[in-house]
């Protein structure tokens, strides 16, 4: 629980294997949010959160426009390969090819046995197509050296996963 009077609101979450969801309340403006949806990540519930927010007033933040580039099938090529880092205690591995649309890569995850689509909008640059997270491929050198890792999102708290 937080505020008080028009801006007291509860709030409560849960996520569990292939599930997630998030319940939200303003008692006093007699307005509320509950989303359950299969799956685990969270891209496309906090799109959905946003968009309430926005719709009744209750502060969201801007949606970033972004536009897809289209980027030559050499240079798609380039990002295919496998990943592999540690986030928390985990182990985490992803496999990209260029997906069969052939303008986008396909990201695999197999623990969880999930693939992403993520679109360029810029070079070295994505955005997954299931929430909106940005991808940011790295190198050693200038553009035209190899690829040595994948990073999601952006500062401090940005995950790096190494080409292997």
């Amino acid at each position: 629980m937080s505020g008080e009077g028009d801006s007291l609101s509860f709030s409560h979450n849960g996520r569990d294997e292939g599930f997630v969801a998030d319940m939200f309340m303003w008692p006093n403006r007699g307005r509320g949010l509950v989303v359950m949806m299969n799956g685990v990540n969270g891209g496309l519930m906090a799109e959905i959160e946003r968009a309430f927010a926005e719709e009744y007033g209750f502060g969201a933040p801007p949606r970033i426009t972004r536009s897809v580039v289209a980027l030559p099938a050499a240079k798609m090529a380039e990002y295919s390969g496998r990943y592999m880092g540690v986030v928390n205690t985990d182990t985490t591995r992803l496999e990209v090819s260029v997906g069969a649309d052939r303008k986008t890569l396909a990201m695999y995850q197999p623990s969880t046995r999930r693939t992403i689509p993520l679109a360029p909008v810029g070079v070295d640059a994505f955005i997954g197509l299931e929430g909106g997270g940005q991808w940011s491929f790295e190198r050693v050198g200038d553009a035209n050296s190899a690829i040595t890792s994948i990073a999601n999102g952006a500062g401090p708290n940005r995950r790096v996963l190494i080409r292997q």
